[in-house]
C-alpha cells in the first residue's frame, strides 16, 4: 500500500555507497522553517544541543519528518512550522519546462509540450497514498489581448477538477476491473503516470490557434497539488468538511511569437 521507501530504495538517491547516498533522514530530518532540505537545495547541518546538559553536536536531526502534508496541520489548527515545511517542500522538489512549436501558425492545431522534471524528492511524485493525492498540470494559452484561447486543469466553484486534466497519479482498480480509490478492494494497478525521483514526464496538449492569435500568443503552466479531491473529503465529513489547500508548486511560461 504504501510504496514510498521501496521508490527511494530503488532510485538514484541510494548510490549502494554510504558516502554518497542520500538517507530519508538527509532530507526530513534536516528540514525545519525555511530549510526544505531537499534534492534541489542545501541540506545543511543543525548544530546544537539535543537536551539540556547534553553535548554540543555538529547536527542535532530535526524530527519534523514532514512530506506533503499541508493539509492536516491546517484543518486541525496546529503545526504552523508542519504547514510551512510542507509548502516549502512542495515548492521545491519539481520544475516546468514548456516546449512550442518552433514554427507557430494561425487557424490551425498548435502542439506544445509541458515537461515536469522531478528535481527534489527522493521518491515518486506524488508518492505514498498516490491513488488520491491530486498532482496536476493547469495550462492556459491566451491571445496578446490576454484573451484564452485555451486552458486545461482549472477547478470549479465545487473543487472538481476540469475534464482531460492531466494527473500525475496511480490509478487502481477492483477484481472487476471497475476503477477504485478504496486500497481494501484493489486488486491491480492500471496506470502509473507518476513522475520518478530526477526523472520527468512529459505531456503534450494540442489545440487551435483562432486568427486572434496572429500577434501571438502565451503559454501559462501551474504544477499544482492536493491531498485529496474535494469530492472525497466532503463525502466523508459532510457539513463538517473543509477546503482542502491547493498548493502552487511551480510554474512556467512562454511566449510564442510569429
Amino acid at each position: 500500500i504504501e510504496r514510498t521507501y521501496t521508490e527511494w530504495r530503488e532510485g538514484p538517491y541510494n548510490t549502494g555507497d554510504p558516502a554518497t547516498t542520500v538517507y530519508c533522514q538527509d532530507c526530513h530530518m534536516r528540514q525545519r522553517p525555511g530549510v526544505p532540505a531537499t534534492g534541489s537545495t542545501i541540506r545543511p547541518d543543525n548544530p546544537g544541543r539535543s537536551a539540556v546538559g547534553g553535548k554540543e553536536r555538529d547536527h542535532v536531526y530535526t524530527h519534523y519528518i514532514v512530506g506533503a502534508n499541508a493539509a492536516v496541520p491546517s484543518l486541525l489548527g496546529v503545526g504552523n512550522d508542519n504547514v510551512t515545511i510542507a509548502y516549502e517542500n512542495l515548492q521545491n522538489c519539481a520544475t516546468i519546462e514548456i516546449i512550442a512549436p518552433s514554427f507557430p501558425v494561425v487557424w490551425q492545431d498548435a502542439d506544445i509540450q509541458v515537461k515536469v522534471n522531478n528535481v527534489g524528492a527522493g521518491h515518486y511524485l506524488p508518492t505514498g497514498l498516490s491513488e488520491v493525492r491530486e498532482l496536476w498540470l493547469e495550462i492556459q494559452v491566451k491571445d496578446a489581448l490576454g484573451r484564452t484561447i485555451f486552458q486545461s486543469g482549472g477547478v470549479d466553484r465545487e473543487g472538481t477538477l476540469e475534464p482531460q486534466t492531466r494527473l500525475f497519479n496511480i490509478k487502481m482498480a477492483d477484481k472487476e476491473g471497475n476503477p477504485t480509490i478504496n486500497v481494501a478492494r484493489a486488486d491491480r494497478i492500471v496506470q502509473d503516470n507518476r513522475i520518478p525521483p530526477k526523472g520527468y514526464r512529459t505531456e503534450h496538449y494540442s489545440f487551435f490557434v483562432p486568427l486572434s492569435g496572429i500577434l501571438g500568443y502565451t503559454v501559462e503552466a501551474r504544477l499544482r497539488y492536493r491531498s485529496a479531491p474535494q469530492s472525497i473529503i466532503n463525502s466523508l465529513l459532510g457539513d463538517a468538511a473543509e477546503t482542502l489547500p491547493i498548493i502552487d508548486m511551480t510554474s512556467g511560461s512562454a511566449e510564442i511569437r510569429f
